[in-house]
């Protein structure tokens, strides 16, 4: 990429308040994500842009905590949407190259006094099984509005920085991983 201009475009096409079986394959949320790929795709083509999909940006979760998905079902529902994703990105760009998800760990819901962190460990079982999935950030650092789970607007900045920096890190060189305990002892 050194000496390229780049253009960056982003696209939102999630689903606020949804578990993740409601945004995949089969939803008006997957619909809006495939034809968003495919617009860029003809952009690009007419614009003689080449079209590359580095990174995904994935901030999801609180309501898989709420209904509480078990760990393994979101692990293998979130792999099999990302698959989905990726053979979508590639077959409207022609790249090679896999999409690296670089995403939040969920952990908002931690006001209400929740009983199970599941969806939050199976982000970070995502994470750490697959170097195409990457946590950014935990979201329990963040400060949130009234209702304890919806950030701040200052806030939500911040965030943007942090999935960002995930993704810089991620597309030119040296990798990424969330920063956590290496030992405990007690």
């Amino acid at each position: 990429l050194a000496g390229a201009r780049v253009r960056v475009l982003a696209t939102t096409h999630g689903l606020g308040g949804a578990e993740l079986n409601a945004i995949d394959e089969g939803t008006a949320s997957f619909s809006n994500l495939v034809a968003h790929i495919q617009g860029a795709a003809s952009l690009a083509t007419s614009s003689n842009w080449v079209l590359n999909v580095p990174v995904w940006f994935f901030v999801h979760g609180e309501n898989d905590t709420f209904l509480e998905t078990p760990v393994e079902n979101y692990r293998t529902n979130f792999l099999i949407m990302y698959e989905r994703m990726n053979t979508i990105a590639k077959a409207a760009s022609g790249q090679t190259n896999d999409p690296v998800v670089v995403m939040t760990q969920t952990a908002s819901r931690t006001y209400e006094n929740q009983s199970n962190s599941w969806t939050a460990n199976a982000q970070l079982f995502l994470n750490l099984s697959d170097s195409r999935l990457k946590v950014a950030v935990p979201t329990y650092i963040f400060p949130t509005v009234a209702d304890g789970v919806h950030l701040t607007n200052s806030v939500s900045a911040w965030l943007g920085e942090y999935l960002s920096k995930a993704a810089r890190h991620e597309i030119f060189g040296g990798g990424w991983n969330p920063v956590m305990p290496t030992n405990v002892s007690v």
